[in-house]
């Protein structure tokens, strides 16, 4: 087993501990995300980058990354998602600690433009795949893995992903 690789270096405790769940470790994919967190607006050592790199199931990749993790947020990712708008990741947040009464967030999921047809035809037989961007946040009954964003400690006090779920964090 694998532990998780920080992208980042942090003397001090950070907030926010990002978590991607990386089973390949795609060090493109990786210097993207972060990149993307540090386009964001996070301080830069109020941020950690954790990539679960080599570790299955994809649950378990994220168990064992958040059990390193110092932030008393967690932002998840996975690896292949892109964000047209970094400052969003930030928002979420801002969000999450200006609303004590919300336990999860997370933007709204878009279908990439430059993705292929076949891809794309498959992206949208599932529902809610492709969300218009809403201008203000707003109660929803879903969020996914792709993006999300929660306390550590609710993360811990559910249990965490189960062990064994194989595939299914995700309706992609």
């Amino acid at each position: 087993m694998n532990s998780p690789e920080p992208c980042s270096e942090n003397a001090k405790t950070p907030s926010v501990s990002v978590i991607i769940p990386a089973l390949h470790g795609d060090q493109s994919n990786l210097d993207r995300l972060k990149n993307a967190v540090l386009e964001a607006g996070f301080e830069r050592d109020d941020v950690e980058i954790l990539a679960a790199i080599g570790i299955r199931p994809n649950g378990r990749a994220r168990d064992v990354a958040v059990l390193s993790a110092r932030g008393d947020i967690l932002l998840m990712m996975d690896a292949d998602v892109s964000f047209p708008q970094p400052e969003d990741l930030r928002r979420l947040v801002e969000f999450l600690r200006d609303h004590p009464e919300a336990g999860l967030v997370g933007p709204a999921q878009q279908i990439p433009p430059d993705l292929g047809e076949t891809a794309r035809n498959r992206a949208r037989q599932l529902p809610r795949t492709h969300v218009e961007a809403p201008e203000t946040f707003r109660e929803c009954d879903m969020v996914t893995h792709a993006c999300m964003a929660l306390r550590t400690e609710d993360f811990l006090r559910v249990g965490m992903e189960h062990p064994n779920l194989i595939s299914g964090t995700d309706p992609d």
